[in-house]
């Protein structure tokens, strides 16, 4: 079973002028616990446990793999390889220190006293003598990467995380400074098993790790000058292959520098001769660095960027040269190396600024400025397209609606030049946007008026708000998600002549004309905002269900119904291509033409809708059966999808108080049943039902004797054809 240590980056060492900021994956490798390191205080239940006085020929330790056993009681013999490194075997004579054993995951190698002897050049295992040589070469004038391979090496050591009976190789290392060293093996084509020796190949184990970067490992230790190590690149299972080693060294001073509290400023320096002191979560790990601590003089969002360095920068924020990171970043875009991190910070907070570089060093340019948010105020005109762009950008503001929470944001501010309904989309950006206006001079305000993420075209913004004479809103162009790009900002306002035209009191009534044209009036329900419009006055002549249509316009045109002759009344019915609307005798609508981030020639038909279709007496039980194919589609339920379906209704009269029942049981289609008071469509409905019995339909309505009421079948989604009708 393969044991996963993970090691935590991050740790800083209070005795040595060190800041250590990994990854998320290496900690302190002199921890005990579950850590699976190694030493006289023990380690994690699997690990490899060894005296503290333990040396290679003692009776009390034994060193290697689970088929290895390396010395017996002090006679331990060590001679040269050819290739210069070491031969560890167990010399001639019996052991005075009786048997002791050491356990590495599953595997024990013991030692045993008694008259067994060998050559002193070789180690036992199941297939026969193998060499053991140790050290194959050593790491220094680090950074560095050595590429090897473990096939047809030896297997000479075991890790307490794995690598027994696996070809391994190892190599010595002599601190050059007091650092954090970490090897990894990333780059390796096999799944590898990485472990650090204290001393030389007979030491005891300082850290072990198999999988940290997917089935490459990586292990951190803190070592002092001078002092010496063995880093062992093994394999878990025993196929071995191609390997890749890289060394590092974190060691220097840090802060580097002071850079005060004054925003906006540029700061240069180069890091070419810089030390390797940390790197971020982001990256830095193999290049030179400079710290510098700044504090804050206000609260606000802070922008650190090294856009003018002449070369692939890494940056990033801490709290201190010890504390948590702030924000790490690599490249602002795919087309910009440069880097860029935003950190809000309280007045007088202090953070350390780190420029470091992606493998490289160079001239470097810091800037450091206070998010200006609103970023821009625009002038109080309507209407005003605005173009630019979010990349590069910073998330200064968060949406209500949905998900912009780390995209960058444009702001801006907005003063209404009359009362009235404004119309802000971002119609023709090039990414996915999320808009939203707050009332005030504020990207943070507490009020906001409107928030929408796809109610324009596609996947671009539309809000809607009412603003009074004078009013200043904070209008905030954001991204889905974490998408930017070029934006268009569109502001104007409702408004115009309504109604266009009177169409009298005659049915059938007809209009043509054009909204390519014209002024954006008003909004329904269903859509409109954005679209021009023409609006038009009609007075029913009599009592009926009035279906309005522009089925035979050049575009999808909606069509609303608001009840008054100028537009303010309440809205009676929208959809698109038609609805239909029930009217009393002289009653006067406004008749509005609009579209869904649409506009085009339309041709309008006003008549008066011969609905009910059928009449049901007061007779129950009974069954009726008709089709809908063919039919008009008068009336909209509440329940359901049926804005394009035909449908079929029927007037019912109650023969008593009591509770009826209508369904369309034994029905071919997916019906949709809705019952609306009084004899004429279109008037209060009672009931609506979409699925019941499977795809079928059912409503119970409580009615006075002699109450009339509209049975209405309908399809869902466009469903027609053949129905059955229960009453009961």
């Amino acid at each position: 079973m393969k044991t996963l240590d993970v090691f935590t980056r991050g740790m800083a060492l209070a005795s040595l002028t060190l800041l250590v900021g990994c990854a998320d994956d290496i900690t302190n490798p002199f921890e005990s616990g579950d850590s699976g390191s190694t030493g006289s205080s023990g380690g994690a239940d699997d690990a490899m446990t060894t005296a503290a006085d333990a040396t290679v020929g003692s009776a009390n330790a034994t060193t290697g793999g689970a088929e290895t056993t390396m010395g017996s009681a002090d006679s331990g013999t060590t001679a040269a390889s050819a290739d210069g490194g070491t031969t560890v075997g167990v010399s001639d004579g019996s052991s005075s220190g009786g048997s002791s054993g050491t356990t590495s995951g599953d595997t024990t190698a013991s030692t045993s006293g008694g008259s067994e002897s060998d050559t002193g050049e070789e180690s036992s295992s199941d297939d026969g003598p193998i060499g053991v040589v140790c050290p194959a070469g050593t790491l220094d004038n680090l950074p560095m990467t050595v590429n090897d391979s473990v096939v047809g090496q030896q297997d000479e050591f075991g890790g307490s995380c794995g690598g027994n009976g696996a070809p391994d190789m190892a190599f010595t290392l002599e601190a050059e400074v007091d650092g954090f060293y970490v090897f990894d093996t990333v780059g390796s084509n096999f799944d590898t098993v990485l472990y650090v020796l204290d001393g030389d190949c007979s030491g005891n184990e300082l850290a072990c790790n198999d999988d940290n970067t997917g089935t490459q490992s990586e292990v951190g230790v803190v070592l002092t000058t001078g002092q010496v190590v063995t880093v062992v690149v093994d394999s878990f299972g025993i196929a071995g292959g191609s390997f890749t080693l890289n060394a590092t060294v974190f060691a220097g001073t840090c802060p580097d520098g002071d850079i005060g509290n004054t925003v906006p400023q540029t700061t240069m320096g180069d890091t070419t001769m810089s030390d390797n002191t940390l790197f971020g979560s982001c990256g830095g790990n193999l290049a030179g660095d400079e710290s510098l601590t700044f504090v804050a003089p206000e609260a606000g969002i802070y922008t650190s960027d090294t856009l003018g360095s002449d070369y692939d920068t890494v940056l990033y924020v801490r709290e201190d040269c010890s504390g948590a990171e702030l924000g790490c970043n690599d490249d602002i875009s795919g087309a910009e190396s440069a880097s860029q991190v935003n950190v809000t910070l309280e007045q007088d907070q202090s953070v350390v600024v780190v420029v470091d570089g992606n493998s490289e060093d160079g001239n470097y340019n810091l800037n450091v400025t206070l998010d200006e948010c609103p970023d821009e105020a625009l002038p109080s005109t309507i209407p005003q397209t605005l173009m630019g762009s979010t990349v590069a950008e910073i998330d200064s503001s968060q949406p209500s609606c949905s998900f912009g929470n780390t995209a960058p944001d444009r702001a801006f501010t907005f003063v209404a030049p009359s009362a009235g309904t404004y119309i802000f989309d971002t119609n023709g950006s090039t990414f996915d946007t999320e808009l939203y206006v707050i009332d005030g001079e504020s990207c943070n305000g507490a009020v906001t008026l409107g928030c929408d993420d796809d109610g324009g075209a596609g996947l671009q913004s539309l809000v809607l708000v009412n603003l009074a004479q004078d009013q200043q809103v904070t209008i905030v162009v954001d991204g889905h998600n974490a998408a930017s790009g070029e934006y268009v900002l569109n502001i104007d306002a409702l408004g115009g002549e309504c109604p266009n035209a009177d169409l009298g009191n005659t049915v059938p009534a007809t209009a043509m004309g054009d909204t390519t044209a014209s002024d954006d009036t008003i909004a329904s329900s269903c859509g409109g905002l954005g679209s021009g419009d023409e609006t038009f006055t009609f007075t029913a002549p009599q009592d009926g269900l009035y279906f309005m249509s522009t089925a035979a316009s050049a575009y999808t045109a909606q069509v609303s119904v608001f009840d008054s002759a100028d537009c303010s009344g309440a809205e009676l019915a929208c959809a698109d291509d038609g609805v239909g609307v029930g009217l009393m005798t002289g009653q006067t609508v406004t008749v509005v033409i609009d579209g869904d981030n649409a506009e085009g020639v339309f041709d309008l038909s006003i008549d008066l809708d011969a609905c009910p279709d059928g009449d049901l007496g007061n007779t129950v039980p009974q069954t009726v059966n008709d089709t809908t194919t063919g039919n008009s589609n008068s009336l909209q339920p509440s329940c359901g999808i049926s804005t394009a379906s035909e449908d079929f209704g029927y007037v019912f009269t109650a023969p008593a108080d009591g509770s009826f029942t209508f369904d369309t049981f034994g029905t071919g289609f997916d019906t949709v049943l809705h019952v609306t008071d009084g004899a004429v469509c279109g008037g209060l409905e009672l009931e609506c039902n979409d699925d019941t019995g499977g795809l079928q339909s059912q409503v119970t309505v409580n009615l006075d004797a002699d109450q009339q009421v509209v049975v209405m079948v309908d399809g869902y989604n466009g469903a027609d054809g053949p129905f059955t009708l229960n009453v009961n």
